[in-house]
């Protein structure tokens, strides 16, 4: 897919049934996680759209199915990791986007909160900038890959350059590499803690679609070798209500007031459940000790995504 391209909003099988929801809207104007449009921002070149919000805006019939058939199909990809309930649905849904690539001078320019990654060159020979690649061209991204679930499904970043270098294993080197990521004005943020509360109010109800994600036994998470089920159900709910990205802070209500918190470089946990809902820069960068205040044009870049 080209840039600004985009897939389908439905396919249907056999029986006449949506099996995916649309990676990306219909138009300019009805686009993302959000309210936000597509004006002549620096944002609004180059994007692929995601379908967060459209999946959103479906029935809750409608919303039963795609997750039923995104659950049925098969796994995309043959690891156990990708085996878990979220990772079925984001990936056989069609709702999982890529993230917008931009160079440095561009990426500064554009709107949102920064939020950063760090990884390291596994102990299976995946280099860092593999991984990299991988986050920014993936068809078929893992979230969670390499680690546990503590924060609940989802690709884990932070506000904070220190608090995101501490998971560095190695500083200025080309095995640890550090991503930078702006959030969309047209994502949609929510609060992790209280959209679990939310989810576990409404799975007692009858006629919800968290009563049956919590009754779908077919809903597991092996990834990290205990059970997580509740996470993928949680981040599925998430989607449904359009939330493309969830931080770990309870309390706050609006939009504002989540990227207030966001923009201030709280070292909080900001978990992102689409790669559609970000804005990528294409050069990470080497980790440095004491790298505070350093300008990102002025650490060294370790891997550019093609």
């Amino acid at each position: 897919m080209g840039s600004g391209g985009q897939r389908s909003v439905k396919t249907r099988a056999a029986g006449g049934g949506a099996t995916t929801v649309a990676a990306a809207a219909t138009s300019a104007g009805s686009t993302g996680g959000g309210s936000g449009t597509l004006n002549s921002t620096p944002q609004s070149t180059g994007r692929t759209l995601f379908g967060t919000e459209t999946f959103s805006t479906m029935t809750r019939s409608q919303q039963e199915q795609i997750v039923n058939n995104s659950l049925s199909a098969p796994q995309k990809k043959s690891p156990s990791a990708y085996d878990s309930g979220y990772q079925k649905f984001i990936n056989n849904s069609g709702l999982d986007g890529k993230p917008q690539l931009m160079d440095s001078d561009e990426f500064d320019k554009a709107s949102g909160p920064v939020i950063y990654r760090t990884i390291n060159t596994d102990p299976w020979g995946m280099k860092a900038k593999d991984i990299v690649e991988s986050t920014a061209n993936d068809d078929i991204f893992l979230y969670n890959a390499g680690g546990g679930m503590a924060h609940g499904v989802g690709l884990y970043t932070t506000p904070s350059y220190d608090g995101s270098r501490v998971y560095g294993d190695n500083y200025n080197s080309t095995k640890t590499s550090m991503m930078r990521f702006k959030i969309r004005d047209d994502a949609k943020i929510g609060s992790a803690p209280d959209i679990k509360a939310q989810y576990l109010k409404e799975s007692k109800k009858r006629g919800t679609l968290a009563y049956k994600l919590a009754n779908d036994q077919r809903i597991t998470s092996r990834a990290s070798g205990r059970s997580h089920m509740d996470d993928s159900r949680i981040g599925i709910y998430a989607a449904s209500k359009g939330y493309s990205v969830l931080v770990e802070s309870s309390g706050l209500t609006t939009q504002k007031q989540f990227r207030q918190l966001l923009s201030s470089g709280s070292d909080v946990y900001t978990v992102v459940l689409n790669r559609g809902a970000l804005i990528m820069d294409k050069n990470a960068k080497q980790v440095k000790r004491n790298g505070s205040g350093v300008k990102w044009q002025n650490f060294k870049t370790n891997s550019k995504v093609k």
